[in-house]
C-alpha cells in the first residue's frame, strides 16, 4: 500500500465492496455476503481493517471455490490486489 493515497484506496475498496454487496444481495448469495459483511465496515481504512477484508475474501475463495461466478471472482481478486495481498 505504500505510495498509494489512503483516501483513493478506500474509495476503490468501497466501490468494489458495494458492487459485490449489491450483486450478492440480488442473487441472495448468503455465504458470500457473510464473508463480506464480516469484514465491514472498514472505514476509515486502516491497514488492520483492509487486512480483515483481504483475509475474509481469501477465506471465501479458499473454503468456497464454487462461490459466485467469474465476474465476482474478478471483483474479489481486484479487492485483494487493492489491499496489497
Amino acid at each position: 500500500m505504500s505510495g498509494v493515497d489512503p483516501s483513493c484506496l478506500r474509495k476503490q475498496l468501497d466501490n468494489v465492496c458495494v458492487v459485490l454487496f449489491d450483486r450478492w444481495c440480488e442473487r441472495r448469495e448468503v455465504t458470500s455476503l457473510r464473508y463480506l459483511l464480516h469484514a465491514c465496515p472498514f472505514l476509515p481504512s486502516t491497514p488492520r481493517l483492509i487486512g480483515r477484508v483481504s483475509a475474509s475474501l481469501r477465506e471465501l475463495l479458499t473454503l468456497h471455490p464454487d462461490s459466485p461466478g467469474t465476474q465476482d471472482r474478478r471483483l474479489k481478486a481486484s479487492l485483494l490486489s487493492l489491499a496489497g495481498q
